[in-house]
């Protein structure tokens, strides 16, 4: 349980760098899952079961979630905000030694005035920079505008 917990401290402070450029305080998140345990074959903490996870106006929510604590695999209906920023998606997958995540399936970004709909994302929080792919839809304004890829800087706020 207590290897658990550190791994999703460890999995907020990631999305919370990867959503914003501002740093998340320290401190343990607040947890919920119907269900949680140690795959001793797959060595792997499995939540499921109406996971919440709250830390700093951070929260993600899932159906299901499991880690190694390298890296983490959600899938269930993702959803995760923080200030004006929403994402969902169908799954999520996270590398921490990369620093690299990866949401599939009817993936939405939104955030004050801005929508990007996409198939997959990709985000990498070291250089703060999420590739959408697949067919992207931007609407920015009340504008809409069409593309197979779109970069977008998150620190900025600027479609590249």
């Amino acid at each position: 349980m207590k290897k658990a917990l550190v791994f999703l401290s460890a999995l907020i402070v990631f999305l919370g760098i990867a959503a914003t450029s501002l740093p998340v305080k320290a401190g343990a998140p607040i947890i919920h899952a119907d269900h949680q345990f140690f795959d001793l074959e797959n060595g792997l903490y499995v939540l499921s079961g109406h996971v919440q996870v709250f830390h700093n106006g951070h929260t993600m929510l899932a159906g299901t979630a499991k880690t190694n604590l390298i890296e983490v695999w959600g899938s269930g209906g993702i959803t995760y905000s923080f200030a004006d920023i929403q994402i969902t998606g169908d799954e999520v997958y996270a590398n921490f030694a990369t620093r690299r995540v990866e949401v599939t399936g009817n993936v939405v970004f939104t955030r004050s005035g801005l929508s990007i709909a996409a198939p997959r994302a990709e985000y990498n929080w070291q250089n703060k920079t999420a590739v959408f792919s697949g067919g992207v839809t931007i609407t920015r304004s009340g504008q809409t505008s069409t593309a197979d890829t779109v970069t977008y800087d998150v620190a900025t706020n600027e479609i590249k």
